[in-house]
């Protein structure tokens, strides 16, 4: 591949959710009268790397495989264009911290069950390979976004 040059960015028009980690905190109440209520501080961080399936190139048009020899040579050029695309700096990371209250009513146990998710732009780079009609498809996915969803759920009273 080589002589090589970036032709173009093609972003997918659906971003995609991945769950990261998912985290399990139990509450227990056991006044017979009171409700309790408790605060439980969530975060989480991850960096913003470009990542470029190089194991997956294909030619355009097709789907069949093309050698990668010589694609090391580009790397730097591809992760480069991408990070401007996405305004990605050396130390780029995404961080979430959020308070999450929780009621207890008297004499129950509930979970707080936080799922993380990371959201990423994904898409192809169009590479031109110098060989006549015959561009190369590198996919690309890059983390544009991290979120939580947090889900109370009752518990057998004691099993926390």
């Amino acid at each position: 591949m080589s002589g090589s040059r970036i032709l173009g960015i093609e972003e997918a028009r659906e971003p995609e959710e991945e769950v990261i980690e998912i985290e399990r905190h139990p509450f227990t109440n056991n006044s017979r009268t009171s409700s309790a209520t408790r605060q439980l501080e969530v975060s989480n961080s991850i960096e913003r790397t470009v990542q470029i399936e190089s194991s997956s190139v294909s030619r355009h048009g097709g789907g069949a495989t093309v050698s990668v020899l010589g694609l090391g040579s580009v790397m730097g050029q591809l992760q480069q264009e991408i990070s401007k695309r996405y305004a990605l700096t050396s130390r780029s990371s995404l961080t979430v911290r959020e308070s999450v209250s929780v009621e207890v009513p008297p004499r129950t146990a509930v979970e707080l069950v936080v799922e993380w998710k990371k959201v990423c732009a994904r898409g192809d780079i169009r590479l031109g390979t110098g060989r006549h009609r015959e561009d190369a498809l590198i996919p690309y996915r890059v983390p544009v976004r991290l979120t939580f969803v947090a889900e109370v759920k009752d518990l057998p009273h004691g099993e926390s």
